[in-house]
């Protein structure tokens, strides 16, 4: 899909980034230090894509933009600048061997964020699957992502004319938040235990 669709989308359904999103498409000629397939950094408002841009992988992206407001410690853990023909380290990777590293900035209040974009790009008329997001389930030590779907209920139906800020201000959905609780700390647990152990 072609870059200014993908910024008209991604502008309907989060607003407050009219004024500030930025995409851009780097290509197979472009050295990719770390193997990502997208990746979004805060401090620009910006999101790259390495593979052909889509409407998940773009929601995926914003996901990490939102809420668009002042956040130091976000700021301060994606402290990193695209730089020309240089990304360092705030970038969200695939195929990274340390999970742990692969969870940081995909925690239960990006999951909400995430469907609360999917929903609102469904109600303007573009279909997007939950699949194509590439979020939940156990690369993301998470539950899958059609569960907190589920779980969220009618949330983002009943707060879709807020913001993403005003949004995060309120509590999510008490069975959300710990069924994506109890599923991390069972990764978590998991992966304490040595691998020749786990049988």
């Amino acid at each position: 899909m072609e870059l200014e669709r993908l910024h008209d989308i991604a502008t309907t359904v989060a607003p407050e980034l009219r004024d500030t999103l930025r995409l851009e498409c780097r290509g197979d000629d472009w050295a990719n230090p770390t193997d990502c397939i997208a990746f979004a950094t805060r401090l620009t408002s910006m999101v790259v894509f390495i593979e052909t841009p889509s409407v998940g992988l773009m929601l995926h992206e914003v996901g990490h933009l939102l809420p668009a407001i002042a956040c130091p410690e976000t700021v301060q853990k994606m402290a990193s600048i695209w730089t020309g023909e240089k990304a360092t380290a705030a970038m969200v990777r695939s195929g990274c061997s340390d999970l742990a590293a692969e969870w940081s900035g995909h925690d239960a209040a990006f999951h909400r964020r995430l469907l609360h974009l999917v929903h609102r790009t469904r109600r303007h008329g573009v279909d997007v699957a939950l699949a194509d997001v590439g979020a939940g389930g156990l690369h993301y030590a998470a539950p899958p992502l059609w569960v907190l779907d589920e779980l969220l209920g009618d949330e983002p139906l009943r707060l879709s004319l807020l913001s993403f800020a005003s949004i995060e201000s309120i509590r999510a959905p008490h069975e959300f938040t710990n069924v994506f609780d109890d599923c991390r700390q069972f990764h978590e647990k998991l992966r304490s235990v040595p691998r020749e152990d786990r049988r």
